[in-house]
């Protein structure tokens, strides 16, 4: 029987556009309009499930997939019907995921069976970047953080060695790393104001920016459990490199002039981290301007609709840019930008930065006609 070169890739367009370029060796008997409709509609279900879209949505091709089952009578559509179950049954369609590719492998071998994988399965989504691992020294610790018990000063003084104080009282603790893990620093807190004293231990987390840890009293271990302590660094987690590109530029809408000025973030932490937008020079920020009277910053949004926008990593040393437009009355007014350092892609786990003061670059040509007071 003559044998046909066929690229599955471009015969099913759910692989085509999951970026497969499989090809198999098919007898042309074997290549039939049911069979092409069949992957085609299980691979939209499989695709869409892998991606999270509307479980009623995917219901309806799977509804379609057993109908062309029965027409072509391809195998039995019980496990069709388990998967609307389990559909149907879902919090979210990407939970049945995996089984909507099993199904298409069992039904792969059914159809052919010297073929086990001619009925070609979207490949599974690539594996989630984990946060990049974050190495400690006693520089890490050293310094100022907030915390939910008071401001935490540290102090190295030496071979790993910290004192400080914390809270409004400036109660003291004293310390250490972990000789073969200097991401975690403990040891005893006391009381300014009373005889009280415990234990304590901390664990920098997804980045060098904060801490979680327990603490104790008297001389329990707050490695088995305890009372939670955590802080972020004041430096590092709520400031970041920022700098100005070139002039601003000037647009006039209505008779009104407002300026844009193209800012650059460098990454100044210790490994890489995400943020979110519709590209890495495209991100998701709101930008605050400084009233030189009050004193007080006022947010300027801008608001997004959030449509086509994902994870964008910057790596560690790395930088992104972003544009700033303001009203002409705020031009000459110190500006600030704010946007969500994430560790990992999808993650929840967010950080809001705000960058340091900065100032539009204005050609003598482009000085603002008025002052504006209200922010």
């Amino acid at each position: 029987m003559k044998r046909t070169s066929i690229t599955i890739a471009a015969a099913l367009w759910s692989i085509a556009s999951a970026g497969a370029d499989l090809r198999f060796e098919l007898s042309a008997a074997e290549i039939n309009r049911a069979v092409f409709e069949l992957g085609a509609e299980l691979g939209i279900v499989e695709r869409g499930s892998r991606d999270g879209a509307k479980s009623e949505v995917l219901v309806e091709h799977l509804v379609r997939a057993k109908q062309m089952m029965r027409a072509a009578r391809i195998g039995s559509a019980e496990g069709i019907d388990k998967l609307i179950a389990e559909m149907e049954s879902a919090e979210d369609s990407q939970s049945v995921h995996a089984a909507v590719g099993a199904f298409r492998e069992r039904l792969g071998r059914l159809i052919l069976p010297e073929r086990a994988a001619t009925l070609p399965l979207i490949a599974p989504p690539p594996p989630e970047p984990e946060a990049e691992p974050v190495h400690c020294d006693a520089s890490t610790w050293e310094g100022t953080w907030d915390t939910n018990w008071g401001v935490m000063s540290l102090t190295h003084t030496g071979d790993g060695k910290f004192s400080g104080t914390y809270g409004g009282y400036k109660h003291s603790l004293e310390g250490a790393l972990e000789p073969n893990e200097p991401c975690v620093f403990s040891g005893v807190w006391k009381h300014s104001t009373s005889t009280m004293v415990g234990r304590f231990r901390f664990k920098i987390t997804t980045d060098d920016a904060r801490f979680e840890g327990k603490w104790t009293g008297a001389d329990a271990d707050p490695a088995v459990g305890g009372s939670r302590w955590y802080g972020a660094h004041r430096d590092r987690a709520l400031a970041v490199e920022a700098s100005t590109v070139g002039p601003a530029k000037v647009t006039t809408s209505a008779g009104k002039r407002s300026f844009t000025q193209k800012i650059r973030i460098k990454n100044v932490f210790r490994g890489a981290f995400y943020l979110f937008g519709y590209s890495s020079d495209s991100p998701f920020i709101q930008t605050f301007t400084l009233n030189p009277k009050t004193g007080q910053w006022t947010g300027h949004g801008p608001l997004y609709c959030g449509t086509g926008a994902s994870f964008h990593r910057i790596p560690r040393g790395g930088s992104f840019t972003a544009e700033v437009t303001l009203p002409e009355a705020f031009s000459d007014h110190d500006f600030a930008i704010e946007f969500v350092r994430y560790p990992k892609a999808k993650s929840e786990d967010g950080v809001t930065v705000r960058s340091a003061p900065l100032r539009m670059v204005l050609e003598k040509t482009q000085a603002p006609a008025e002052e504006s007071t209200d922010g």
